[in-house]
């Protein structure tokens, strides 16, 4: 090892897997990129996955912290919005409420179709939360009243603007307990937005992001004929939802919400054994071909932040664990040119790409693969966290398929020393 890192200077040298296919003709540096008294030769790889498989982990994850809120049904999914405001302090306690409306902004839509507009319910909830992983949510239907609607409107996921729930006598008699501030506070619930049937998902803005949910009230106080009004930020948010994507046989899966990972294997100790005694690993590529067919990109965000990682329990193993270090992951969200694969994106994050590699190679134990997984795009330099901003699946060809163009491969560029120094 200390051979090695003498030679490394400034690439991230490691090394990988099942030695596929090797360039005929490597070509000596030209260029002072590690010691240009030390000559040497920049080869690159081909390797295919020994093993592959797909496992969900979670079916659910905490979607509090979440920039947009899903409402609607389709791919598998029905997510309903849930939202309290707690806030009252610049309305007076002798306010008498005389109107009240939810305002939500749209943040976009998916649809296998032309879909159909819905009917979109507001009704109470029975239970306190803070999320929507909370027990009182292990059957929502359990936690509303759905005999006491509170106002009802109808989504149409062509608009671009706000949607705005107008509260009937019940919302407003809610609206009026909530803000009476000598009201306990674990009165305030807070209230769902319901459905029967949907085939879209709309988006709307949540409270971390710049267009916060809000309740628009309009009061007067007693003796005062003149009409206040006043605008409460959503104070809690998230959504409920429930489901599973629509699978089909020989395919792995990554997605978001239900979490689903591919996992990816090489024969790195294969690879290895074929090489002299001194490399270093310059950059790796993985390549995933997709099923597009049967998979859902989110219009919106794309693929957003899907990443490689570092696996370490075995590829066997359905309880999938990975390696969390700070920063160790390669983004892998790069389309080729005729969409027909996914591939780690350019540079840094081959190079990292690189560096998991190098260390699986380092600890032969520890050489179980790679985990295609889908993270929180707020966290991709701290602790890894399930993506919550939108809903994609993306259905990747196994190792098995009869068309080879199709199996998944990792794309290894290394440099090899002339000759030993040392």
């Amino acid at each position: 090892m200390q051979k090695r890192s003498f030679y490394f200077n400034i690439f991230i040298w490691l090394v990988t897997v099942v030695l596929i296919s090797c360039s005929e003709n490597p070509h000596q540096l030209t260029v002072n990129v590690l010691n240009s008294e030390i000559p040497g030769f920049v080869k690159d790889t081909t390797l295919l996955a020994v093993q592959d498989t797909s496992y969900q982990v979670k079916t659910k994850v905490n979607t509090q912290y979440s920039y947009r809120l899903l409402l609607g049904g389709a791919f598998g999914l029905e997510a309903r919005p849930i939202l309290r405001f707690t806030s009252y302090l610049t309305v007076p306690d002798s306010a008498i409420v005389d109107s009240a409306k939810i305002q939500l902004s749209a943040a976009g839509s998916v649809s296998p179709g032309t879909p159909t507009f819905i009917d979109a319910t507001i009704y109470p909830i029975v239970n306190i939360w803070t999320t929507n992983v909370d027990s009182v949510w292990g059957d929502y239907l359990q936690n509303i009243d759905r005999n006491k609607p509170l106002g009802q409107l109808e989504i149409n996921p062509s608009d671009t603007l706000d949607y705005i729930f107008n509260l009937n006598s019940d919302g407003i008699e809610m609206v009026k307990v909530w803000a009476d501030t000598a009201t306990d506070p674990v009165d305030n619930y807070g209230v769902i937005i319901d459905f029967d049937q949907a085939d879209f998902i709309q988006y709307l803005y949540a409270i971390n992001s710049t267009k916060d949910p809000q309740l628009i009230i309009s009061y007067h106080l007693p003796g005062d004929t003149a009409v206040y009004g006043d605008t409460l930020n959503g104070t809690y948010d998230a959504y409920v939802y429930e489901g599973s994507i629509p699978r089909i046989d020989e395919r792995n899966y990554a997605s978001s919400l239900i979490v689903n990972n591919t996992l990816l294997k090489f024969d790195l100790a294969g690879f290895l054994a074929n090489q002299p005694s001194e490399i270093s690993l310059i950059s790796a590529n993985l390549q995933i071909p997709v099923d597009m067919e049967n998979s859902l990109v989110d219009p919106n965000y794309g693929l957003a932040n899907q990443v490689t990682l570092k696996l370490i329990t075995d590829i066997n193993n359905p309880a999938v664990e990975v390696d969390s270090t700070k920063g160790l992951f390669a983004i892998t969200t790069y389309w080729a040119s005729d969409s027909s694969y996914i591939e780690t994106s350019a540079d840094a994050s081959r190079k990292m790409l690189a560096e998991m590699i190098r260390q699986q190679l380092v600890q032969p134990a520890d050489s179980n693969g790679f985990v295609i997984s889908f993270i929180d795009s707020r966290e991709t330099s701290s602790t890894i966290i399930d993506e919550i901003e939108f809903y994609s699946y993306l259905a990747y060809y196994k190792r098995t398929h009869p068309n080879p163009a199709n199996h998944p491969r990792l794309k290894i560029t290394y440099w090899i020393p002339a000759s030993s120094r040392l």
